[in-house]
């Protein structure tokens, strides 16, 4: 019995210590001279770096009809359907489209497999079309 009386002790001791006020904090001197932290303002520039997530789950599909590469506009949802892709596939009439679309979408983050499908409704168009797409199945 006597040899619990000590940590008895200890730990009562403990816990006032713990429950005792906090230090008073530091009075701001006012008569000082102030210090500048952030001169200027900082220079934030638009970009469209997704990261990537390694839990990414569920299956779905995107499909972008006359891809304009830099000259289009496109939302967070399609940059993350780039990134998180587990199938790419470019659909256009023209080899040289599909490279330089295969080249944009690797630049922005694609390491799918891109796949290169011909055009066959439309033999004079000029658009490039991409779909993208996870399925659970090609993932693992």
């Amino acid at each position: 019995m006597k040899h619990l009386i000590r940590p008895c002790w200890v730990a009562v001791g403990l816990m006032l210590a713990g429950c005792s006020s906090p230090p008073e904090p530091m009075a701001v001197k006012w008569d000082a001279t102030p210090t500048t932290v952030n001169s200027t303002l900082p220079q934030w520039q638009e970009n469209h770096v997704v990261v990537h997530s390694p839990d990414v789950v569920g299956s779905w599909s995107k499909r972008i009809t006359d891809f304009q590469g830099d000259n289009g506009s496109y939302g967070p949802d399609f940059y993350y359907a780039v990134v998180h892709s587990t199938r790419i596939v470019v659909a256009s009439n023209s080899s040289s489209a599909w490279f330089n679309t295969a080249a944009w979408l690797q630049l922005h983050g694609a390491t799918a497999p891109i796949e290169f499908n011909r055009k066959l409704d439309c033999l004079t168009c000029n658009t490039v079309d991409v779909y993208l797409s996870r399925s659970d199945f090609a993932s693992k």
